[in-house]
């Protein structure tokens, strides 16, 4: 009988678990349903010496209402050529559709941008945290297009957990080597996540959410790297950055 009981016990403690892992699943699957990317598409046949007619920027996330897209600033800000139309790409796998875009809203101080979309109001979209801060040590994943969109709409996520809160500004060698970006963080003195997680410069813009939520508790904005935007030192790519979702909150308040 003690036998039966033990083993009982044992299998009943497996069982959340299981489960978890199974929602674990479900929930990666529904925001890779909401992860778009972002880029530029030409109006007519490209010009000789042009880049294509697909230009790739980054990573982004439809947002509740399906109408439209956060991403970061620095994934949006870049100059189109006269023919080409800002758009998000969206879809599954092979079935790729691109939806015309327009820049709705901006913070550059904390590298986070919206867009409006046109004719995409079917699209799934991510519910956002309250903006309370994580505490270290809590996990987390990201999901994006590390490697683009050439291939298709193929998503890839990455697990790791907060690290530290830590302050925006990021360590360069001198004066001269501080970018705008990093000249409004240190002047506005926010604090940003520090991920155990590497970023690839085509997950910048991707939405990261907490595990056990489900909801989105910040944007992804870079690694600390060699080859990085961000900085110039040369420290670990493993030690990336994501803007609180409290930004993002604030900048879609009315």
């Amino acid at each position: 009988m003690r036998v039966i009981v033990l083993l009982s016990i044992l299998l009943g403690a497996a069982v959340p678990s299981s489960l978890q892992a199974q929602e674990i699943d479900e929930l990666v699957a529904r925001v890779a349903s909401s992860v778009v990317g972002i880029g530029a598409l030409t109006k007519s046949l490209p010009q000789r010496g042009s880049q294509g007619p697909v230009r790739f920027f980054g990573s982004g996330f439809v947002l509740e209402g399906g109408g439209r897209v956060a991403s970061s600033w620095h994934v949006v800000d870049n100059e189109l050529g006269p023919t080409e139309t800002l758009v998000v790409f969206a879809g599954q796998g092979q079935e790729v559709r691109a939806y015309a875009a327009q820049l709705a809203q901006v913070d550059r101080s904390h590298d986070l941008a919206i867009l409006e979309l046109v004719g995409a109001g079917n699209l799934h979209g991510l519910s956002l945290a309250d903006g309370a801060l994580l505490a270290p040590g809590r996990s987390v994943a990201f999901t994006g297009f590390p490697t683009g969109i050439l291939g298709g709409i193929y998503p890839v996520t990455h697990r790791g957990m907060v690290s530290a809160i830590v302050p925006a500004a990021r360590p360069v060698r001198s004066a001269e080597n501080l970018s705008a970006m990093q000249l409004r963080a240190r002047k506005s003195g926010y604090m940003t996540y520090q991920l155990d997680a590497e970023v690839l410069p085509g997950q910048s813009g991707s939405p990261v959410y907490d595990i056990e939520k489900g909801k989105v508790v910040a944007v992804v904005q870079g690694s600390l790297s060699a080859s990085s935007p961000l900085s110039d030192s040369k420290l670990p790519s493993r030690i990336s950055f994501a803007v609180p979702v409290r930004y993002l909150n604030a900048l879609l308040e009315p």
